[in-house]
């Protein structure tokens, strides 16, 4: 959105036409982004790449949610829906938390953490050091097996062998922890998958 503000009163009264033009100028749209809005974005063609058994496209009304300031930014928040009210309430509620100054949002990087486990080793320490050695092959053997993922930044991100064993140096657990137990790896999407094999 440009510099211009989310607080647009009125907008609710005004023909359709006129808040379309102040959703141009707002957020700077171009003529292609304004067309869209009358098609809605996508035919069943795209419709028929985009998920499988394709049937054709639904469509809801296309609102923007006012008064939004969003980590010091004014936001105009399209909101598709098929309820009245909706997007009234939640400008209504945009306004009242504008006033103490807006919402503030973080996120957490899409990090999640897998776990492999290696059980009846007999030297749990040395099956870690192993590990250890192997971090740059291991991941790049995660890497190959979602070439795309890593293309695009995701993938294994990491390895961190930890050994789970009263022998270990390193055991952290309580005694229900079976005797030996190696775990590692992180990976950054969920759709990752790790391919385990024998050594």
């Amino acid at each position: 959105m440009s510099k211009a503000s989310s607080r647009i009163p009125g907008f609710y009264r005004l023909p359709v036409d006129e808040r379309r033009k102040l959703l141009r100028l707002a957020a700077d749209l171009s003529e292609q982004d304004m067309r869209t809005l009358d098609g809605g974005g996508i035919d069943t063609a795209v419709a028929d790449r985009v998920v499988e058994n394709a049937v054709g496209v639904y469509a809801l009304p296309l609102g923007v949610g006012l008064n939004f300031v969003i980590n010091g930014r004014d936001v105009l928040a399209p909101m598709a829906v098929e309820e009245p009210s909706v997007i009234a309430a939640a400008s209504n509620a945009a306004r009242m938390v504008r006033e103490g100054g807006g919402f503030v949002a973080d996120a957490d990087d899409p990090v999640m953490t897998a776990q492999i486990e290696i059980v009846g080793v007999d030297d749990p320490e040395a099956a870690r050091a192993r590990l250890e050695e192997a971090r740059a092959e291991l991941l790049a053997l995660a890497h190959a097996t979602l070439p795309r993922l890593a293309d695009r930044g995701g993938g294994c991100c990491g390895c961190t062998p930890t050994c789970r064993s009263r022998t270990c140096a390193r055991w952290t657990r309580a005694a229900s922890t079976p005797a030996s137990r190696i775990a590692w790896s992180r990976t950054r999407s969920a759709s990752t998958r790790c391919r385990s094999g024998s050594d």
